[in-house]
């Protein structure tokens, strides 16, 4: 459904924006004379931050340099620079009255989701908001010709891993969602916001196919690709920015080329085939089209089952972190596998429980169990607990396509216990097929 941020904006006129934190100059001064001061002391970790041991005595311009380059950028002058802006964009918030970016032609804004909806409002932009999320990192990635296909395939399967929707709402929200992109050639401009792991990228592919063919898009398309962004060190995603920052990442938008539109067309085409191996050889020697589509893709394909044990890596990462840590409520489970052992975060926690946890659980056989059953979304308060077979998994002594009901998805790739199934490799780096 397309959405007006104006009219959002107005309804949140009142909203603080205290709440987001930005970088500071004075604060980051301060950092870097702590850290002149640590090395002049022989701190180890003072030493190897800066690394002038044996090349010289660090000065000042030393230790900003070196804040400057943790904190993404490549000098001081860079990160004194953004600080200044992004006060003056802050400022500009504050006043209540911000320039409205997109104002100079009617814009939509598509983004795979609606985490920056309100960020956008906020931040003075005044078109129009599309959000088309289908989740294609946990399959299937159905066929749109026709829509129908797409719609009716989608819908059941979003009714059944539970994401809370029925059948018949499933398909009305991806009915409103093709009839939002139908609308796009009524506009001046189309926006693109994503960012770089599978969930956007995958979604970021069929966009890029669907608005290939000239009658299904204005004059003006426009991709922001977000990789990272200055201060946050661990960056996730754009819904965690503040709108500052999405106004500083306005001006950095490019057109979308022909060369990014054959390679959306490329991947959406290998991307629904029933095996992926076109996918793999796609993406295997990079995509410099569009540089992190190749990592999403060759992360998505990790979720195959492994050669080994049958466990896609969403699955490996939850069983080898109950093995390490111990039992742990699933909102911890959930928040160790983001933050410390995923390398390239793609899923909420929604998709973490659904997709990941529960299917370990309900094996006849199950690699974890809960400590209690609540119902709901209170499986995070569940204790998370790691079972024989479980260990058994990690340790290869088993597969789990031979011992659980499997039937999920990756892509057009179908995975199911007691069939022959794609799987990836790890000698190899690569998927192969295996006849269990």
């Amino acid at each position: 459904m397309i959405e007006r941020l104006a009219a959002r904006a107005a309804a949140m006129s009142s909203r603080r924006l205290d709440y987001y934190p930005s970088l500071n100059l004075e604060q980051q001064k301060k950092r870097a004379k702590e850290l002149l001061k640590a090395w002049q002391a022989d701190d180890p970790e003072a030493l190897a931050r800066l690394a002038a041991k044996n090349q010289h005595p660090a000065k000042l311009a030393d230790a900003q340099r070196t804040i400057a380059r943790e904190l993404g950028f490549t000098k001081w002058e860079g990160l004194k620079a953004h600080t200044q802006a992004t006060a003056i964009e802050q400022a500009a918030l504050r006043s209540g009255s911000p320039s409205a970016l997109d104002g100079d032609a009617r814009t939509l804004h598509i983004r795979c989701g609606s985490d920056i909806r309100d960020g956008l409002a906020i931040a003075g932009f005044r078109g129009d908001y599309l959000s088309f999320a289908y989740p294609f990192v946990h399959g299937p990635a159905p066929s749109a010709d026709p829509i129908s296909n797409f719609i009716d395939t989608g819908a059941r399967f979003l009714a059944s891993v539970g994401f809370g929707q029925s059948e018949d709402a499933a398909r009305a929200r991806l009915t409103e969602e093709f009839a939002g992109l139908d609308k796009a050639p009524g506009y001046d401009r189309v926006c693109f916001w994503f960012e770089h792991d599978a969930y956007d990228q995958l979604c970021l592919i069929f966009l890029l196919d669907w608005f290939a063919k000239p009658s299904r898009r204005p004059i003006q398309v426009d991709l922001i690709c977000c990789t990272g962004y200055p201060g946050v060190t661990d960056f996730h995603g754009l819904g965690e920015l503040p709108p500052e920052a999405l106004r500083r990442l306005w001006p950095g938008r490019r057109p979308v080329t022909m060369a990014q539109y054959g390679l959306g067309q490329q991947a959406w085409h290998a991307l629904i085939q029933p095996t992926p191996e076109a996918l793999f050889d796609l993406v295997a020697p990079g995509t410099p089209q569009l540089p992190p589509m190749a990592p999403a893709i060759l992360r998505q394909l990790r979720e195959l089952p492994a050669s080994t044990n049958g466990l896609g890596l969403s699955e490996q990462l939850a069983l080898t972190i109950l093995k390490r840590e111990g039992p742990m409520t699933g909102g911890r489970l959930f928040g160790r596998y983001t933050n410390n052992y995923e390398p390239l975060v793609f899923m909420g926690d929604l998709g973490f429980y659904n997709i990941i946890l529960r299917r370990l659980a309900a094996a006849p056989n199950p690699a974890i169990t809960h400590e209690k059953e609540s119902g709901g979304r209170d499986w995070w308060r569940n204790v998370m607990h790691l079972t024989q077979t479980g260990i058994d998994l990690l340790e290869s002594h088993v597969n789990w396509l031979q011992i659980a009901p499997v039937d999920r998805w990756v892509g057009g790739t179908e995975i199911q216990s007691g069939a022959p199934a794609w799987c990836w490799d790890q000698q190899s780096g690569r998927p192969v097929l295996i006849d269990f």
